[in-house]
């Protein structure tokens, strides 16, 4: 399913790279083992919320590695419209390349691993449904940098 990450931050010293960060990843696909009543498929997202460290070997070329540090979980909607959600402790990992497209910019793909820790699912009113979840994504991402 679709990937999305949104990182605002700035830098200390050239190639290092700190930010607040936003990811999110979402699936859809049979939900085994449902809960009772539970019918059809299941659409899930995986988010994270963090904070982000990049970092650029050599500032002028455009590798770079990272990693995020936050809440991250998962949240599920059947086909009936049951929602339950889980969060925990999120955690990602980052690397490729960007080609500077101007002065100040660059487009670029990079590789993202994300996971979070089991996370304990509860309903909409906040009750225990029996189930945890540990999310982990994998996915290639266009990227559009200000520097």
């Amino acid at each position: 399913g679709p990937a999305l990450m949104l990182a605002i931050g700035g830098s200390p010293m050239p190639g290092l790279v700190f930010a607040f960060d936003i990811m999110v990843a979402g699936a859809h696909g049979d939900f085994a083992g449902a809960p009772p009543g539970a019918t059809g498929g299941a659409t899930a997202i995986a988010p994270v919320i963090g904070a982000l460290a990049d970092w650029y070997p050599d500032p002028r070329d455009g590798w770079h590695l990272g990693g995020s540090l936050g809440l991250g979980g998962v949240g599920l909607t059947d086909a009936a419209g049951f929602n339950s959600n889980g969060y925990s402790l999120g955690v990602a990992a980052l690397g490729g390349y960007d080609w500077w497209i101007g002065p100040e910019w660059s487009l670029g793909l990079m590789a993202i691993a994300a996971t979070a820790s089991g996370a304990n699912m509860k309903d909409g009113n906040g009750n225990g449904t029996g189930y945890r979840f540990t999310p982990a994504t994998i996915a290639i991402e266009g990227s559009l940098a200000f520097h």
